[in-house]
C-alpha cells in the first residue's frame, strides 16, 4: 500500500517537474524571443539613426558651400571612407531657386529630402534702398518714409511738395546715408544666362509639340522626379486646376492665370503672363514682356515675379502689381546697361512686397516695400505730370523683414546660404 502512495507521489512529482520545465523553458524562449526582437529592433533604430545623421551631413554640406552655389549635377560621396556612409547629392536651379535633392544610403534603405536654399541677405541689402547714381537728388513728398540705412545718388535726398503734399517725416532718412554706385550691384549672370537659355528652349517647335498635352484639373509631381512639361495654348488655359510641384507650364504667346487656379512651386514662362483678380499661391512668373498681377492677389513665399527683357526688341518691358496686392519673395526686372527702353515696373495702392524689388528701369511705387529695394529711377505719375526720382507717399522699411528672410542667389551676394523651403 505504501509502495503505491510512493509510487503514486513520485510519479506526480515527475509530472511538477516536467510542467515547471516547460514553462520555464516556454518563458526562456519567450525571453529569448524578445531579446532577438529587441536587437533587430534595435539594429533598425541604429542603422535609421545613422542614415538620418548622414542625411543632415548631406544637408550641411549643400548649405556649408557658400561659394559654390551655381554649381549643378551629382555628386556621391562616401563621408567617412568605410564604404557604408554614403550620400548623393543633386544641385540644379528650379526657376531662380537653388534646388538640392539628398540621399542617404546603406545596403538596401535609405532616406532622401529636396529643399530650396539660397543667400541669406546682407551688405548692400541690408539697406533699404539703393539708388543708382545717375548725379540727380532723389525727392520725397507726403507719407514718404525710409527706414534703414540708403544707399543715395551724389545729389543726395530733399523733401518737396509734389501734388500739394509737403514730406510729414522728422528726418529724411531713418537710417545711415551711404554714396551708391554709378552701377547696380553684381547679379548672378550664370543664372541669368541660364533663364534666357530655358526660354529659347520654350520657344522651339518641337519642344511645344513634345508638351502639347491637356493639363489635368489635378496635377502633382515630386521633386525627386524630373520635370513635367505643359504647353499652354489659347484652347488650354488656366482657370480651376490645381497644379503642385516640379512643373513648368510654358507659352509662346499669352498665359493667363485665373483666381480659381491653385499653383504651388510651380513655374509659369510665357512672354506675357496675366494674372487675374484674388488669385492666390506659391509660383514664379517669368516674362520676357509683359506680367501684370490683378487686385487683391497673394503671392506667398517662396514666389518671385521675374521679367526678363529682350534688348534685341525695340519695347519697354512691363510689370503691374494691382492694387492691394501682396507679394512675398523677389521682383526683378532685367534690363542690359545699354538698353535704351529698360522696364517699367508699378506697384499700385496698397501692394505690399516682402524680399527685394530689383529693376532696370523705372519703378512707380504707391505701396510698401519691406526689404529692399534697387531701382535705375523712381517714377511718380500724377494727373497732370510726371516727376522722375520722385517718392509719394511710398513707405520702403528694411526694418519689417524678418531676419531670417533668405533671397535668391540671383543677385550676387556671397554668403552664408540658407534654407527657403523644405519639398516634398
Amino acid at each position: 500500500m505504501q509502495t503505491n502512495k510512493l509510487l503514486k507521489l513520485k510519479a506526480h512529482t515527475l509530472l511538477s517537474a516536467i510542467v515547471i520545465s516547460i514553462i520555464i523553458s516556454i518563458i526562456i524562449g519567450t525571453l529569448l524571443l524578445l531579446h532577438y526582437h529587441n536587437n533587430i529592433e534595435w539594429a533598425k533604430f541604429k542603422s535609421s539613426e545613422r542614415l538620418q545623421r548622414n542625411l543632415q551631413s548631406s544637408i550641411n554640406l549643400v548649405i556649408g558651400d557658400s561659394t559654390g552655389y551655381n554649381v549643378t549635377g551629382e555628386e556621391q560621396l562616401d563621408l567617412f571612407g568605410n564604404d557604408e556612409d554614403s550620400v548623393l547629392i543633386t544641385k540644379a536651379y528650379w526657376g531662380i531657386f537653388n534646388l538640392a535633392s539628398v540621399k542617404s544610403f546603406q545596403k538596401d534603405k535609405s532616406v532622401s529630402k529636396q529643399f530650396f536654399y539660397g543667400t541669406a541677405l546682407s551688405d548692400t541689402l541690408s539697406a533699404c534702398l539703393f539708388l543708382v547714381d545717375h548725379q540727380r537728388p532723389l525727392q520725397i513728398s507726403g507719407k514718404t518714409r525710409l527706414t534703414g540705412d540708403t544707399y543715395l545718388p551724389r545729389g543726395g535726398i530733399k523733401a518737396t511738395g509734389i501734388d500739394g503734399k509737403h514730406y510729414e517725416g522728422k528726418v529724411l532718412v531713418y537710417g545711415e546715408v551711404l554714396k551708391s554706385d554709378t552701377a547696380f550691384p553684381a547679379v548672378n549672370d550664370y543664372l541669368i544666362n541660364l533663364l534666357y537659355n530655358n526660354f529659347e528652349i520654350t520657344r522651339n517647335k518641337i519642344f511645344q509639340n513634345e508638351h502639347a498635352n491637356k493639363i489635368q484639373d489635378s496635377a502633382y509631381n515630386s521633386f525627386e522626379n524630373e520635370i513635367q512639361y505643359f504647353f499652354i495654348n489659347k484652347a488650354n488655359q488656366l482657370s480651376y486646376q490645381k497644379i503642385k510641384g516640379k512643373v513648368v507650364l510654358f507659352s509662346d504667346s499669352l498665359i493667363e492665370i485665373k483666381a480659381g487656379v491653385k499653383l504651388e512651386d510651380v513655374i509659369i514662362m510665357a512672354p506675357e503672363i496675366h494674372v487675374a483678380d484674388n488669385f492666390e499661391g506659391t509660383v514664379q512668373l517669368i516674362a520676357s514682356k509683359i506680367i501684370t498681377l490683378g487686385k487683391q492677389c497673394i503671392l506667398k513665399y517662396p514666389s518671385s515675379v521675374i521679367l526678363l527683357k529682350d534688348s534685341v526688341n525695340n519695347y519697354q518691358g512691363e510689370i503691374e502689381i494691382g492694387e492691394n496686392s501682396s507679394v512675398s519673395g523677389l521682383l526683378f526686372a532685367n534690363a542690359t546697361r545699354t538698353d535704351k527702353n529698360k522696364n517699367s515696373v508699378a506697384l499700385k495702392k496698397g501692394v505690399s512686397i516682402e524680399g527685394t524689388v530689383f529693376v532696370h528701369g523705372f519703378l512707380q511705387m504707391e505701396g510698401i516695400v519691406y526689404g529692399t529695394v534697387l531701382t535705375d529711377y523712381f517714377l511718380y505719375k500724377s494727373v497732370v505730370a510726371t516727376y522722375e526720382h520722385s517718392l509719394v507717399d511710398a513707405v520702403i522699411d528694411r526694418s519689417r523683414l524678418h531676419p531670417d528672410f533668405t533671397s535668391s542667389t540671383l543677385i550676387k551676394i556671397p554668403g552664408k546660404l540658407n534654407i527657403i523651403k523644405w519639398l516634398r
